[in-house]
């Protein structure tokens, strides 16, 4: 069932973003009616948000809307158990304390809960406590074994339908192997309605999990305006059911 009604965020007289506008041009294609908001703020006067009319903008104003709808905030997903066998590194769960108390040179560090702060490669300097000392001891973070990757594609998914996977780091004519993709989607049982997986390929050409993506308020590397829409549609409605 496709929603009746979309809230896309603006600036002024424009969708806010590139990914605003991508949602915006896919949703009027397919036949839903669009309006705009332009901030947080006005998130809470939306009054009529639910299953069949959504929102499009960035993480926090879908967190405020399940808010105010009575919906709990989606769990971050990053890197799921099924897909362990392509981490091709350690991938540990943390708090910040646990990282201050001992020298983490090569590994890579980011938070669990969404944009708390960007992640980052640490090097055993008094860089990384510069860069983590805003933040609580008990602050939960992953902590990966930094990965050398010649190329970065993100693979768009509706349940097990591949949308399309597009490149977005690195050397672009590194593909990532079909084989493997498919497997990794296969593998996934657990995945949500609509999400990405982000993989890259290697310096030995392994593909490998680069980190998931929740499929609600992700951005856009290149897929078609109207398989964008679908993505965007088909969580909320699983979010708002």
């Amino acid at each position: 069932m496709t929603l009746a009604k979309v809230y896309i965020r603006y600036k002024e007289d424009l969708p806010e973003s590139e990914m605003m506008m991508s949602a915006l041009e896919g949703f009027q294609y397919r036949g839903t009616e669009t309006a705009p908001f332009y901030g947080f703020g006005d998130i809470q006067d939306l009054a009529d948000l639910g299953p069949d009319v959504g929102i499009v903008g960035y993480i926090g104003d879908v967190w405020r809307a399940m808010r105010k709808m009575g919906k709990p905030k989606p769990e971050p997903l990053d890197y799921p158990d099924e897909l362990e066998p392509w981490m091709g590194r350690t991938v540990e769960r943390a708090v910040l304390e646990d990282v201050r108390n001992r020298v983490n040179p090569g590994i890579f560090v980011k938070p669990v809960n969404h944009k708390v702060f960007t992640g980052f490669v640490m090097t055993g300097s008094f860089d990384d406590a510069i860069k983590l000392a805003p933040y609580p001891p008990d602050e939960p973070v992953w902590l990966c074994t930094a990965i050398d990757f010649v190329s970065e594609y993100r693979v768009y998914l509706i349940g097990d339908e591949i949308l399309g996977a597009h490149f977005y780091r690195g050397d672009w004519s590194v593909a990532p192997s079909r084989k493997e993709v498919e497997a990794m989607v296969t593998a996934w049982k657990s995945k949500p309605a609509s999400c990405t997986i982000d993989v890259g390929v290697d310096t030995e050409g392994r593909t490998l999990l680069v980190e998931v993506n929740d499929g609600y308020s992700v951005g856009n590397y290149g897929m078609i305006c109207t398989s964008y829409a679908r993505m965007l549609e088909a969580r909320w409605q699983e979010l708002t059911k």
